[in-house]
């Protein structure tokens, strides 16, 4: 055999050199696709243990509460100045003799000795003044009926005492035009 040695045209070393580097970085975007899963599975594996160590802390965390005491008393309590109450509703004393009804649609009545004021759910204050049948009105439409017999139920308004009528008194003389 005769050794000769193959000239390759620029075109073909140039062809050659490009196949080189396509292998090279196919090579490369395979080792980064496996890197990449890995680190996907890791991360599922991170993400299952989070929850199973999130759950554990909610149950311990309702296991804790359920042995406290509710905040807001017992079920049954002296609705008063109230008639009836919306079933859900909650009763918890403050301090001066205060206590607020929470109702199930987070309606707050604050009674304070012979006063009423009212939190609505969108965040009104209103202070509550009974009509003559012992209802109070909220601005949001509802009512709710006082009971009478209570010690804390705020009576209606009364009529407003009549101004006295101011005698006539003569202008005093100095002040006056007339000689």
């Amino acid at each position: 055999m005769l050794e000769c040695p193959i000239i390759l045209p620029a075109e073909a070393r140039a062809q050659k050199m490009s196949l080189e580097v396509m292998c090279y970085l196919a090579q490369k975007v395979g080792e980064m696709q496996a890197t990449v899963q890995a680190m996907y599975e890791d991360h599922l594996l991170l993400k299952a243990e989070a929850l199973e160590i999130l759950e554990r802390h909610r149950q311990a965390a309702e296991e804790y509460f359920a042995t406290l005491p509710d905040p807001c008393g017992e079920d049954s309590f002296d609705r008063c100045p109230f008639m009836v109450l919306p079933e859900g509703t909650r009763r918890r004393d403050l301090d001066r003799g205060a206590f607020v009804f929470i109702l199930p649609d987070s309606t707050l009545f604050r009674v304070l000795g012979d006063s009423i004021q009212a939190v609505l759910p969108e965040g009104t204050i209103e202070d509550l003044v009974p009509d003559e049948d012992h209802r109070l009105h909220t601005s949001d439409g509802r009512t709710f009926q006082l009971d009478e017999t209570c010690d804390n139920c705020p009576q209606p308004p009364g009529e407003e005492p009549e101004e006295p009528e101011l005698p006539e008194m003569p202008p005093d003389p100095v002040e006056c035009d007339e000689p």
